[in-house]
């Protein structure tokens, strides 16, 4: 990093690491997306009566969103090896996952916990939680820190940066949502013509491209800031994944 926060920088910067890796990122993004519609059937099929409706619609909510969390998680390394100038693989993305997932597990579901109450609550509490612990998943992945050590090195991370993550934050927020919204468009424009394949692809590659998006954007904010307060380089942040580095 050029010793600046650049939120377009970002952006960007997770545009053309997509862009470059599509393939992988997209495989393996629709991979937790199908995992996700799973879980919400499961869940529903449970906790599904009329009676249960806020209790199903809750513990969906905290399971899709550890999912994605965890989604992060695998994407990760990914993302870390296409900064450092190589090429990711399916086969070096899936050797780490089962390692990313167990070390982004405890973290992931007390950020969903933390971050589902603050919304519930009100809104800005929910913001407040999301922005601190922006990067916590990329912390826990990258450094091996337990659950709430990883939501301590993010509040770290993010200080003195508060604003600038927040405002990154809902940037990707406002992108994702328009596209899902434009996705949403042409499904129920599909769907009334009739078609019944295509709205279901369209779907599914809306939210796995809008998934990949977010973890490449979170695992980017996370190399910049301890690139900029730490002066770590990328080549570390990959020996310390793979147990080479401290």
């Amino acid at each position: 990093m050029a010793g600046s926060f650049s939120i377009g920088g970002i952006i960007w910067q997770s545009v053309l690491t997509l862009r470059r890796n599509l393939t992988v990122f997209l495989g393996v993004s629709a991979t937790f997306v199908v995992m996700s519609i799973l879980s919400r059937m499961f869940v529903d099929a449970v906790l599904g009566s009329e009676e249960s409706a806020i209790a199903s619609n809750v513990v969906g909510a905290l399971v899709n969103l550890t999912i994605s969390y965890l989604a992060t998680a695998v994407l990760v390394s990914a993302t870390l090896i296409d900064l450092s100038g190589q090429k990711p693989t399916f086969n070096s993305v899936l050797g780490i996952a089962p390692l990313a997932m167990a070390s982004a597990l405890a973290p992931a579901v007390l950020m969903a916990l933390g971050v589902l109450a603050g919304l519930s609550v009100f809104v800005l509490p929910g913001l407040f939680l999301a922005t601190l612990w922006y990067v916590a998943i990329p912390s826990a992945v990258v450094e091996r820190l337990p659950g709430i050590g990883a939501l301590r090195r993010s509040v770290l991370l993010t200080e003195g940066f508060r604003w600038q993550v927040f405002a990154l934050l809902i940037a990707v927020s406002v992108l994702v949502l328009s596209v899902v919204l434009a996705s949403s468009v042409i499904v129920g424009a599909s769907a009334e013509a009739g078609a019944r394949i295509f709205p279901i692809v369209i779907l599914g590659l809306s939210q796995g491209l809008v998934g990949a998006f977010g973890s490449i954007t979170a695992t980017i904010c996370y190399h910049d800031l301890r690139a900029l307060k730490e002066g770590v380089p990328t080549a570390r942040m990959l020996g310390q994944m793979g147990g080479r580095g401290t």
